[in-house]
């Protein structure tokens, strides 16, 4: 079970994800035209990102319970499954002729760029106000 502040983390990551996913449609339909290959890559890797950064959440609050040495073992783990994980998806998304591969990678990044966004904005409200 999640606490509170690591589910209220990553409703805020999945928001920022999905308004970045729609911005990056918004870019694709103007630059290249609308194509189902485009839509279902960005929905792929947005929905990836997102799963990601549950999975990243799940084992940091695991860790914590364990002792150092175990908890090191136990992120290095995750780390690789996650990256194992990724990997798999981008490796479908270049094999399928129905998803842009490129559409599926760039969502990737999203969670990064929505981290130093929140960051900013919560450093100029001086510190999250609405936390749990």
């Amino acid at each position: 079970m999640l606490s509170k502040s690591s589910v209220y983390e990553i409703k805020r990551i999945s928001l920022g994800v999905f308004i970045l996913s729609v911005i990056q449609m918004i870019v694709v339909i103007i630059t290249v035209g609308y194509n189902n290959s485009y839509l279902f890559g960005t929905l792929l890797g947005a929905l990836v990102a997102i799963l990601n950064f549950v999975f990243l959440a799940i084992s940091v609050e695991n860790s914590v319970k364990k002792s150092q040495g175990a908890a090191k073992g136990y992120m290095g783990s995750g780390y690789f499954l996650r990256l194992m994980f990724m990997g798999l998806i981008i490796y479908f998304a270049i094999n399928s002729p129905y998803i842009n591969h490129w559409a599926t990678i760039i969502p990737l990044i999203f969670p990064r760029i929505t981290i130093m966004v929140l960051g900013i904005i919560d450093s100029k409200k001086g510190g999250k106000k609405n936390e749990c």
